[in-house]
């Protein structure tokens, strides 16, 4: 039970690596109900008629262990009977079993694949437990057995063979047998820190007994262990017997743990102390090295801007030559060699760059790469009217990489120019300005080069959005009426050339709205008549009535002050939303 590893067996044991100075500790509770011991009775009416002498067992398994030597465990089991059910001479106080003192010894096997161990086992059974209740031999007992196991990274398996020497037992009618033991196990990881292993182990009698089926057994164990590989681990399992016979119960149930610590003085690691053709992950070591310094080690690469974890493209560079990598937003976890040293450079983003460097130690490596943005291209926005006259007061949106990885001012200048610090690459732009169509480019800058995008956006009246129209040009009405003014008639034409051309605007809602000088029931009816008249307007230029929705907000929604004349007239506009297309009602 002192096994730390989340695969380690209950009964098998098992050819393993130690720390030089390793302590291991173990506590495991045990009920066994069955055949535990029969007597055959004299009498001359029935004379291979048993009684049963012993029914039910609960045990409390101690045991520790010390590891002098990285091949060498030298462990101490003590079990503490504390309750036997059965015959009046089997109950009693808690009492001790007999002591195991065990040595195992531990070495690779070369010419086996990968990962296997052989050992050897030795053990001696002291005479400690109460013979008169049937808890413990008469004598000196003890044995001797090979093992093999053979473990990756995630499973475990494991055989033995062994000889038990029993004192001469004379209990009853019964005579003890020395016996040849042989188990096998399986053991694997189910989860991160969960493992499952199941066993199977026999003893049989190598000289026959006078009660057929006394001695010899077989039982089928399953166990489950939660922890770590080394560290603390809790227990649970059960058992079934598959052959009967007193010595072994018809089942058990164990529960318990285990836990172990490593000394201070501790001078060999896990890793060195495994076969030469092991790493400490299970895999072989690089084509032309040993384990010392031909193991991979885990290696952590996370590129950052601005504190923050970025997917990046990675060049790195090693003694093995160049790779490309790639990371998602928790970084690159990759698996280095001890010595060698790592030049990685990093882009995210299409723009944001950073290298760094790291010589990769005997317990792996993390690398921070620090990313800034890239900004070493010109480009020089000329925007222009169709008559070639320059536009000032453009706006710009770029695509193509991070938004800090291009820096320019906010609009262009009075000649028409706005002047942009950019990273190498493809980028797209698109240039606006009220009262023009949007005007979209691409464009590919070089490292430290200045290009020039000359751009001339076209005077429109009106644009479609994804969910509105824009009118560059207002529709007015005469001063407290809703009579259309002649001046409105250019932008209506427009407005009606467009639905007319994009049968895909299936609605859109006229919102006709105005400033809070007089009453509100008054705006509210005039807004209303606006927006009507709006509508007419346009099915009189050929637009269906059946898309075209009018509403009347009055003075409910200002985009400006009332207070001033130029706040009034900004609120008092019309405005025109798409309610409608092909992909449904927005």
């Amino acid at each position: 039970p002192q096994d730390t590893d989340v695969r380690g067996t209950l009964v098998v044991r098992q050819p393993e690596v130690y720390e030089q100075g390793e302590w291991r500790w173990g506590l495991i509770g045990e009920f066994g109900y069955g055949a535990l011991v029969r007597a055959r009775q004299t009498t001359a009416s029935d004379p291979v008629e048993r009684t049963l002498v012993m029914e039910g067992l609960t045990t409390t398994n101690l045991s520790t262990a010390y590891a002098p030597r990285p091949e060498l465990l030298l462990d101490l089991h003590v079990p503490i009977h504390l309750l036997a059910s059965g015959q009046e001479r089997v109950e009693g106080p808690a009492a001790l079993g007999d002591t195991r003192l065990t040595a195992t010894w531990s070495g690779s096997a070369d010419a086996a694949p990968a990962g296997t161990r052989i050992g050897t086992i030795a053990w001696i059974d002291l005479p400690t437990g109460a013979e008169e209740r049937f808890l413990g031999q008469p004598g000196l007992g003890g044995g001797f057995g090979g093992q093999v196991g053979w473990a990756n990274s995630a499973l475990r398996v494991n055989g033995e063979i062994g000889m038990q020497f029993q004192p001469a037992l004379d209990l009853d009618n019964l005579s003890g047998a020395n016996t040849l033991v042989t188990g096998v196990s399986v053991g694997g990881y189910a989860a991160q820190k969960m493992g499952l292993i199941g066993e199977i182990r026999t003893s049989s009698p190598l000289s026959p007994s006078e009660v057929p089926g006394s001695i010899a057994h077989a039982e089928l164990i399953g166990s489950a262990r939660w922890g770590r590989s080394s560290g603390r681990v809790m227990v649970a399992g059960f058992s079934s017997a598959l052959s009967s016979g007193a010595g072994l119960p018809a089942w058990r149930l164990f529960l318990g743990g285990a836990f172990g610590t490593k000394s201070e003085s501790a001078v060999v690691r896990r890793s060195q102390a495994q076969p030469k053709n092991l790493c400490p992950d299970g895999s072989a070591p690089v084509l032309g090295r040993t384990v010392s310094d031909g193991c991979y080690v885990p290696l952590t690469v996370v590129a950052r801007y601005q504190e923050k974890t970025m997917i990046s493209e990675y060049v790195v560079r090693t003694q093995g030559g160049e790779t490309r990598a790639s990371s998602d937003a928790n970084g690159w976890r990759t698996k280095g060699l001890p010595g060698d040293t790592w030049v990685v450079e990093a882009t995210s983003d299409g723009c944001l760059e950073g290298a760094a460097s790291l010589t990769v130690s005997e317990h792996g490596g993390w690398m921070d790469i620090a990313l800034e943005p890239n900004r070493s291209a010109t480009v020089t926005l000329n925007v222009e009217n169709q008559k070639g006259e320059p536009l000032s007061g453009a706006q710009t949106t770029w695509t193509g990489g991070h938004p800090d990885c291009f820096a320019h001012g906010t609009q262009s200048a009075l000649d028409g120019t706005l002047p942009v610090s950019i990273a190498p690459g493809e980028w797209t732009v698109t240039v606006r300005k009220a009262g023009h169509a949007p005007v979209t480019r691409t464009i590919t800058v070089a490292e430290g080069e200045d290009e020039v995008l000359r751009v001339q956006l076209q005077s429109v009246p009106l644009w479609l959005e994804t969910d509105r129209i824009l009118l560059y040009e207002p529709i007015r009405f005469d001063a407290q009426t809703a009579r259309l003014t002649d001046e409105s008639s250019t932008v209506l034409n427009a407005l009606a050339d467009l639905l007319t051309s994009r049968e895909d605007v299936l609605a859109i809602r006229i919102d006709a709205h105005t400033h809070d000088r007089g009453e509100e029931d008054d705006n509210l009816a005039l807004s209303e008549r606006r927006a009507k008249a709006v509508q007419d307007a346009l099915i009189a230029r050929g637009i269906r009535a059946d898309r075209l929705e009018a509403r009347g907000v009055g003075e409910a929604e200002p985009i400006a002050p009332n207070r001033t004349a130029l706040g009034r007239a900004r609120n008092e506009r019309i405005e025109l939303q798409v309610l409608e297309t092909p992909g449904g009602a927005r």
